[in-house]
């Protein structure tokens, strides 16, 4: 027996409510009482105890009513009531028990049964918390596993399409070479070469995805901060993502403020959120459009924005846009692969890094995203 079991008493007797705290106390039972329902329901407005010792007749209102009442209450309906009773016919007794008792001893009391019920009851509501709490274990496990299997599912649709795709080019492209060696033009082997490299480069950025989103979500990424040139990072990643921009006739413009100062925080995980960026609006962005990625200093902190005219998020796709394996509405514009992946790692990096990641919605087909960040980085702790 747990000694912090509370019971109330509810009786009009202040003899029996003696002879019961008497009884139970003894037993290392916290005990209150009541002489009434409409001061029982007073003390259970503040304090709810494991059991409840209910005298059937009362004045004003009865044993069976007050029973029916707290177990229309959310908060008193899964209280043990045992009826206290010298009425001992079949009808009472069933009465009894349609109210919701779900027990009941009859006077005058016998001590001995009288603590061998209450402790039953009281193990039995434990027994029964237990089990709802295992029972509200098991659903978080299985809602879990549930996620962990849809997952699973989203893993096996990249590595079987997204991961297939360019495999299967590389392989065609190298089967043509073979087949054709000695008659195939050196200009033809450049374009094969390049083919070779482009779908080379993409399974490489979804395993870099898949590797990055288990890494983040193991907290096996670290931030490595030290001072450097915001300027000079983003000139890289310009340059960088220039060759695409052409490819797909798109105009990649870099705009910075000219007094733009250094920043210590890990460049390397910065990189990635922008590359992220940019990539997304290389990746949604139809031909003769621009692409913005701008930086400017607003003390206290550094805006680094990356700005396209692609179809930009629809409210619905704004509610699941940093999910993982995200399944948005837009599509891209020339048969490239998407992950899911690319704006839920850029968020979870951005944290890591103690930025804020914001989508700002604009009228019209465009999109932007702000990443604002601190000067400085401080360690955790």
């Amino acid at each position: 027996m747990a000694k912090t079991d509370q019971i109330l008493i509810v009786d009009d007797s202040r003899q029996n409510i003696f002879v019961l705290r008497t009884a139970l106390e003894r037993q290392g039972y916290l005990i209150s009482s009541a002489e009434s329902g409409q001061e029982a329901l007073k003390i259970l407005a503040h304090e709810i105890p494991d059991l409840i010792l209910l005298d059937v007749m009362m004045p004003e209102i009865s044993g069976f009513e007050l029973c029916r009442k707290l177990k229309s209450q959310a908060e008193t309906e899964k209280i043990p009531v045992v009826f206290l009773t010298a009425r001992t016919e079949q009808e009472d007794i069933l009465e009894g028990f349609k109210a919701g008792g779900v027990d009941y001893i009859t006077k005058p009391f016998r001590v001995q049964e009288l603590l061998a019920r209450v402790n039953t009851h009281l193990s039995l509501r434990r027994a029964q918390e237990q089990i709802s709490q295992q029972a509200l274990q098991f659903e978080k496990q299985a809602l879990k596993l549930e996620v962990l299997n849809q997952e699973k599912d989203e893993l096996l649709a990249i590595v079987s399409h997204d991961l297939r795709s360019p495999l299967n080019a590389i392989s065609g492209a190298a089967h043509i070479l073979e087949e054709n060696a000695t008659q195939i033009q050196a200009e033809e082997i450049s374009q094969y070469a390049q083919m070779v490299d482009r779908n080379a480069q993409r399974m490489r950025a979804i395993i870099s995805n898949l590797l990055d989103i288990h890494r983040l979500e193991n907290g096996k990424i670290r931030a490595h901060p030290h001072w450097f040139s915001v300027q000079e990072l983003l000139e890289q990643i310009w340059s960088d993502a220039l060759p695409l921009a052409k490819e797909k006739n798109l105009d990649l413009v870099l705009k910075t403020d000219p007094d733009l100062p250094t920043i210590c925080t890990d460049p390397l995980l910065l990189r990635e959120i922008l590359d992220n960026l940019v990539s997304n609006a290389l990746k949604f962005s139809p031909p003769m459009k621009q692409i913005t990625l701008h930086a400017d200093y607003l003390e206290p902190k550094i805006r680094l924005q990356v700005e396209d005219q692609g179809p930009g998020f629809s409210k619905e796709d704004q509610a699941h846009m940093y999910e993982k394996f995200a399944h948005l509405s837009a599509r891209p514009t020339s048969g490239e692969h998407s992950t899911g992946l690319g704006l839920s790692i850029a968020l979870r990096l951005s944290q890591l890094l103690q930025a804020q990641l914001e989508y700002v919605p604009q009228e019209g087909p465009s999109s932007t995203f702000n990443l604002w960040l601190p000067m400085r980085y401080q360690s955790p702790g």
